[in-house]
């Protein structure tokens, strides 16, 4: 406990007005009556004036008669000097302040007894809502978990949040702008402590005070508890909520939903507009870490090889597309890596990126999937979801590329969001007929007619990729012109013809997948 806390404590329960004090953030250990204790450092020491000790290491609180001010000005000179605290008072409250400071130092026990029990708890694997209310009972009060982003996480449920703006805070999920605010301005006032130290958040707006603690993960903050004062604090609160941001870590930690916090705040914004998180906070958090949408920018889902699943060579790749992206923002979500760039020229990556990016296959990685052009963040989620459909198109048409950009797989992508029986009434007929014949001949006039659509009915192209003589290709095509009625003349049906593959494809593929996992 600091000295200012135990001053704090003194005015509140007694009003009263020191004669004399130089108060250090000195940390006291034990309060001790007696001169050979007055030797230990980190404790308080009590001793009248007229039994004044010319030496002394701990802190002191003086006792005095008016009349004896004057024979303690040279002990006072020499421990301001070095650097201890005192404080004089009127030697009429020597009784009143020695039981103040005896029921603090006693609730401050109980309070350590507290966390212990705490800790147990923990230890036996209570979860964030149970060990919230059981520090609600204590402290008699409602505490809030907030993340490094001001996004409410958990609260304690016994007792009612009557505050106005902490009830609407809490039913929409986000801090409101105003306390973000002043928590801001102390930052930006002085240093803010790099400690779990409670410190107290003043909001106009908000009639009940809010007493906050900082919770760190090897020196990284990852969330604020804060305690809302609608009933009264005792004595104890301070060291609780204090020694609270060390078990509340350990809780987190230990869930499944709230692993994102022992990220960076950086890699934590990415994850939440992976997951279309939005309102107020938002675009205060977006300006915070620089993320503005007035370039275009790209999504990239990254699939890692297998054997990277292990961190240390996970590790390793982030690095590597740290390098090539070094501006970007990166997160893993579900086993992917994903990387928020900017474009480069129209609409993708330029040459020299993408064949950086094709290095890394050396590095472990599988393939790469590129979104469309993003320029709003609410079109971060879309994106995301957008690569995800064109990653299950991919594997669903057996197709094995390293780099896939979305505008290549628009088709598929909006396949997968209609019904899949009803895909055949969009497939041209003449697949079906040139199915059937290939089927009764062996012959390969379905896999000619795709090729020369793929090939922008170019001949040369066409057969040179079929490995067959232009005559034979002549001859193929016509025979599928006889057995269809198509004509390969006409840009509509050609344009028919091509989506009409595509979606073939795709309902092989599934059918395929269906097959295995029937045999299996």
């Amino acid at each position: 406990m600091k000295i200012s806390e135990i001053m704090e404590e003194i005015r509140r329960k007694t009003n009263v007005l020191t004669i004399e004090e130089w108060i250090l953030e000195e940390d006291i250990e034990e309060v001790i009556y007696d001169q050979e204790g007055a030797e230990r450092e980190n404790a308080l020491y009590f001793e009248k004036a007229s039994e004044v000790m010319s030496l002394t290491k701990a802190a002191v609180f003086f006792f005095v008669l008016e009349e004896q001010r004057e024979m303690l000005r040279p002990v006072l000179k020499k421990m301001k000097k070095e650097g201890r605290s005192y404080c004089v008072f009127p030697l009429s409250l020597y009784k009143e302040i020695y039981e103040v400071v005896k029921e603090l130092m006693w609730m401050e026990l109980k309070s350590d007894r507290f966390i212990l029990e705490v800790v147990a708890d923990v230890l036996k694997g209570e979860t964030l809502d149970v060990v919230l209310g059981k520090m609600e009972k204590r402290l008699k009060n409602p505490l809030i978990v907030i993340d490094a982003g001001f996004k409410i996480i958990g609260w304690s449920k016994g007792i009612e949040v009557t505050d106005p703006i902490w009830s609407v805070n809490i039913g929409r999920g986000y801090c409101s702008y105003e306390f973000i605010k002043e928590v801001h301005k102390i930052e930006a006032l002085s240093p803010f402590p790099n400690s779990s130290e409670p410190f107290e958040v003043v909001c106009t707006a908000s009639p009940n005070r809010k007493i906050c603690t900082k919770i760190y993960d090897k020196g990284i903050l990852v969330a604020y508890v804060i305690l809302l004062d609608l009933h009264g604090t005792d004595a104890g609160y301070r060291r609780i909520l204090k020694q609270s941001a060390g078990v509340l870590c350990e809780v987190l930690k230990k869930s499944e939903h709230h692993g994102q916090l022992f990220a960076s705040q950086k890699e934590s914004l990415f994850l939440d507009l992976l997951r279309g998180e939005n309102g107020e906070h938002m675009d205060h958090r977006l300006n915070m870490h620089s993320l503005h949408f007035t370039k275009p920018k790209l999504l990239l889902s990254v699939l890692p090889a297998k054997h990277l699943l292990d961190l240390s060579a996970e590790g390793h790749l982030r690095e590597k597309l740290k390098e090539i992206f070094p501006m970007a923002f990166i997160c893993e979500e579900e086993g992917l890596l994903y990387i928020l760039c900017e474009e480069e020229e129209g609409g993708k990556l330029c040459e020299k990126t993408e064949k950086k990016l094709s290095d890394l296959t050396l590095n472990g990685v599988e393939n790469i999937i590129i979104s469309r052009k993003i320029q709003k963040s609410e079109e971060v989620r879309v994106a995301f979801h957008e690569i995800s459909r064109v990653r299950e198109a991919a594997e669903m048409i057996g197709e094995n590329k390293y780099l896939y950009y979305f505008q290549e797989y628009m088709i598929y992508v909006l396949l997968l969001e209609i019904e899949k029986g009803t895909w055949n009434r969009f497939v041209h007929p003449a697949l079906d007929i040139l199915k059937n014949f290939d089927g009764h001949t062996q012959g390969e006039l379905y896999k000619t007619l795709e090729t020369y659509l793929s090939c922008e009915s170019q001949m040369l192209h066409t057969a040179e990729k079929l490995s067959i003589h232009r005559n034979s290709l002549s001859y193929r095509l016509n025979r599928i012109i006889e057995l269809t009625g198509i004509s390969l003349d006409s840009e509509v049906e050609r344009f028919s013809l091509r989506i009409s593959f595509r979606i073939d494809r795709l309902a092989t593929g599934i059918e395929s997948k269906h097959k295995v996992l029937s045999y299996t």
